[in-house]
């Protein structure tokens, strides 16, 4: 006797889920040059460490006034703060490209 749930899970389209794995499987074995590789982290990091928090920074400030939302400035320890997570952030976002170079 054959559950239904397996019947169900063929039906809907267990082949297209073989198919794409194996198409990201393809993928996954092309070789990039170093130069490649540079430019992707490059991008990358143009994106996630100076756009992205960019607009986090001027949208909050845009949009706290509207929303009348207070000030969120408590002296130096909202700057050590700070600091502290920019930096973990940064070791961590460092050591993920060396681990993939």
């Amino acid at each position: 006797m054959v559950s239904r749930g397996v019947d169900r899970q063929r039906r809907k389209g267990l082949g297209e889920a073989e198919t794409t794995m194996n198409r990201y499987k393809k993928w996954s074995e092309r070789g990039y040059s170093n130069a490649q590789r540079m430019m992707a982290v490059i991008f990358g990091g143009i994106v996630f460490w100076i756009l992205i928090p960019f607009f986090i920074v001027v949208g909050s400030s845009l949009i706290d006034p509207r929303l009348r939302l207070t000030r969120f400035f408590y002296g130096w320890s909202n700057i050590i703060l700070t600091w502290v997570l920019m930096i973990t952030g940064w070791f961590f976002a460092i050591w993920t490209v060396t681990v993939q170079f």
